[in-house]
């Protein structure tokens, strides 16, 4: 699978994540993700984003990985484990906050 280059973002602000992103290519199409840990939809394009965790969170992150490859031999990343920590998230405050 090619991946595409990662399209900069810098100076854009909010709108980095409430517009698509400019394409310097007319065919270049959305970087493909793996599905298999995410359920994330076949193609999106991902936006770099910084966030400060603790060394304890990086520590259970890497745990995570390891765990996971040696039950599954998959390889995952971390950006693929926080992706799917946010939507466990909004799935878990959707359900807090609609029982208000």
């Amino acid at each position: 699978m090619p991946k595409s280059k990662r399209v900069s973002m810098k100076g854009m602000g909010t709108d980095a994540l409430f517009n698509p992103p400019p394409r310097s290519h007319k065919n270049q199409s959305p970087r493909e993700t793996d599905t298999q840990q995410s359920g994330e939809p076949e193609q999106e394009q991902w936006v770099k984003a910084t966030y400060l965790l603790s060394p304890h969170n990086i520590t259970i992150l890497e745990e995570l990985k390891l765990t996971i490859w040696k039950q599954t031999r998959a390889k995952i990343d971390k950006s693929q484990l926080m992706r799917e920590a946010v939507g466990l998230l909004k799935k878990r405050y959707d359900r807090k906050f609609a029982s208000r």
